[in-house]
């Protein structure tokens, strides 16, 4: 009978970790060139081709594809500034006397759905005109 109640426990405790396991992957949103160094949390990045993931958390993982440098980082549902529906995502970047700061990422084949990047938010809307957006290349919906 105890043997019973094990198998029937531990069976139950797989079935929720095979229920739950999807909603806590990361989303692979695709890869993009980007063809300057550019600041990511007050973190500066090289130039280059990064792998772009995010988690159910919220939190968005930029990669060079190479692997020699990262940078993740916490974010909150983007509300203004959403491109037209695309196939493919978009990375916004504003630009600062310094070096242009990553300020949203648009999700490929969606209307309006995005983040954006939480120590960036004073710096969006200074000017829209000045705005750099870079295309993804995925063909993947979240």
């Amino acid at each position: 009978m105890r043997v019973l109640k094990m198998a029937a426990t531990s069976m139950f405790v797989v079935a929720v970790l095979a229920a739950v396991s999807p909603a806590l992957a990361d989303t692979n949103l695709g890869k993009v060139q980007i063809p300057f160094d550019f600041v990511v949390n007050q973190e500066l990045l090289p130039s280059g081709q990064y792998d772009v993931t995010v988690a159910s958390s919220g939190v968005v993982r930029l990669q060079l594809v190479d692997g020699r440098s990262s940078a993740a980082v916490l974010t909150l549902p983007a509300n203004e500034g959403a491109p037209a529906r695309s196939k493919s995502g978009q990375l916004v970047f504003e630009p600062t006397d310094d070096q242009p700061v990553l300020t949203q990422i648009w999700f490929p084949g969606t209307t309006g759905r995005g983040r954006e990047l939480l120590k960036a938010r004073g710096l969006q809307g200074q000017d829209p005109d000045n705005r750099v957006a870079i295309q993804m290349n995925t063909g993947l919906t979240p």
